[in-house]
C-alpha cells in the first residue's frame, strides 16, 4: 500500500528534487530487505538484473487474468483501455468492487514474481496472477501490472532512483552511480550503501554491468583541458556495443541494453572460450571479413536471429573489436586507470596470438 501511495505521489510531483526527496524518505522508512525490493520495483524490474530467468508473462496473459477476476469481457477491456491508454489503469478500473483485498507486503510481491519465473506453462502462471489480483486492492494491482509490463509511467528514471538511494543514506550520488554501473542491481547497491560496503562491490562474471558512455566536449581544446596529455583517439565503430564475459568453460555476450545475445553469435562465443582465462572485455561487435570491418547493414542480417543457421556465420562473419578489459582472472580492474587496463588487454590478446591467434577477437587500434 505504501509503495502504491509513494508511486502516486511521485507521479504528481514535477521537480527532480522533490521526487528524489519523496523517494529517499520512503526508502529510509523501510528495513533493508524491503527497501532493496522497492528500489528494484521502482525501475519496473520484477527480478534482479543478474537473474537470467524471464517471467514469460505477456500482455495477453495479464489481460486474461484481469478479465477472469473482474468477470468482464474483451470488449469491456477494450473500451477501458481506449479510455486510459495504460494496462495498469485499465485493470484498476475493471477490478473496482470485484475483489476482496487483503494486505500484501513487498516481500510477498517479490515472492510472486519468483513463483511466476519458476512456474511452468501459461496455465500455472495464469493461476498465480488471478490469485494475486483477487486479493489485492485495484490501486495496488495497478502497480504490480506496471512492474510486470516494465513501465511505471510515473516520471521516474533509474538515475532518480540512484539519487534517492544516495540521499537516503547520506552518501554522494556519484558513488551510488558508480556502484550501480559495476554491480548492476539497485537492490544490492542499496543494501551495500546501508552497510557501508559500496567500495567492495566488483564486476561479477556473467552479470551484465552498465556500459561506460562517452560525454561530449565542444572542441579539441576542451578535450585536452579536461583529460590532460597524452590522449589517444579511437575509431568510431559501425556495429553494436558488446560486453564479453569469458571463462574456459563458458562465454556470454551482453548487448548495450544488458540482454544476453550469445545465441545469436555462437562462433564468437566458441572463440572466446579459447582465451583460456577469465575476463570481461568491452568492445564493439562488428561484421568482419578479410581483416576489415563491414557496414552495419551486414551485421543487421544477424541481429535477432538464432545461431543455428549453419551458413549464417559464413555469409555474415563477425568479430569483436576489443578496447577495454574490466576484469582479468579474479581481479576487478574497474578502479585501475584506463591506461593500465589497456596494457592488460594488450598483454592478454598478445599472449593468445603467440600461442594460437583468435581472429574473432581483434585489438582495437589507438
Amino acid at each position: 500500500a505504501r509503495f502504491a501511495a509513494t508511486a502516486a505521489d511521485l507521479r504528481k510531483l514535477s521537480g527532480r528534487t522533490a521526487k528524489v526527496a519523496r523517494l529517499a524518505g520512503y526508502f529510509r522508512s523501510l528495513p533493508t530487505n524491503e527497501a532493496a525490493l522497492a528500489a528494484r520495483f521502482f525501475t519496473a524490474r520484477p527480478l534482479a538484473r543478474a537473474d537470467e530467468r524471464t517471467l514469460q508473462v505477456g500482455w495477453s496473459l495479464i489481460r486474461r487474468a484481469v478479465l477472469e477476476v473482474a468477470g468482464a469481457t474483451p470488449d469491456d477491456f477494450r473500451r477501458a483501455y481506449l479510455r486510459f491508454g495504460d494496462s495498469g489503469e485499465t485493470a484498476e478500473a475493471l477490478l473496482g468492487g470485484k475483489v476482496e483485498p487483503r494486505p500484501l507486503g513487498l516481500r510477498a510481491v517479490g515472492e510472486l514474481f519468483d513463483r511466476l519465473a519458476r512456474a511452468a506453462g501459461p496455465t500455472a502462471k495464469l493461476a498465480l496472477l488471478e490469485g494475486c489480483f483477487r486479493t489485492l486492492s485495484p490501486d495496488r494491482t495497478k502497480y504490480v501490472i506496471k512492474i510486470l509490463t516494465g513501465d511505471l509511467r510515473i516520471g521516474l528514471r533509474e538515475g532518480l532512483v540512484e539519487e534517492a538511494i544516495a540521499a537516503s543514506a547520506g552518501v554522494p550520488a556519484e558513488t551510488v552511480r558508480d556502484a550501480v554501473m559495476i554491480n548492476g542491481d539497485l537492490g544490492e547497491v542499496l543494501a551495500a550503501t546501508r552497510a557501508g560496503t559500496l567500495g567492495s562491490l566488483e564486476a561479477a562474471l556473467y552479470q551484465p554491468i552498465g556500459f561506460m558512455l562517452a560525454s561530449p566536449e565542444p572542441d579539441a581544446r576542451a578535450i585536452i583541458a579536461r583529460l590532460g596529455t597524452p590522449v589517444w583517439i579511437e575509431e568510431k565503430y559501425d556495429g553494436i556495443r558488446c560486453l564479453l564475459h569469458a571463462a574456459p568453460g563458458r562465454a556470454e555476450l551482453f548487448s548495450r541494453d544488458l540482454r544476453r545475445i550469445s545465441d545469436q553469435f555462437p562462433e564468437l562465443v566458441a572463440a572466446a572460450r579459447q582465451l583460456g582465462v577469465t575476463a570481461i572485455i568491452d568492445g564493439e561487435l562488428l561484421a568482419w571479413r578479410e581483416g576489415r570491418a563491414l557496414p552495419f547493414a551486414e551485421l543487421q542480417r544477424r541481429l535477432g536471429r538464432k545461431g543455428d543457421d549453419l551458413f549464417l556465420g559464413a555469409e555474415s562473419p563477425v568479430s569483436l573489436s576489443c578496447y577495454d578489459l574490466l576484469r582479468g582472472g579474479d581481479e576487478s580492474l574497474l578502479r585501475l586507470p584506463l591506461a593500465g587496463r589497456r596494457a592488460r588487454l594488450e598483454a592478454l590478446l598478445a599472449e593468445r596470438a603467440d600461442r594460437q591467434p583468435i581472429p574473432a577477437l581483434q585489438l582495437a587500434p589507438v
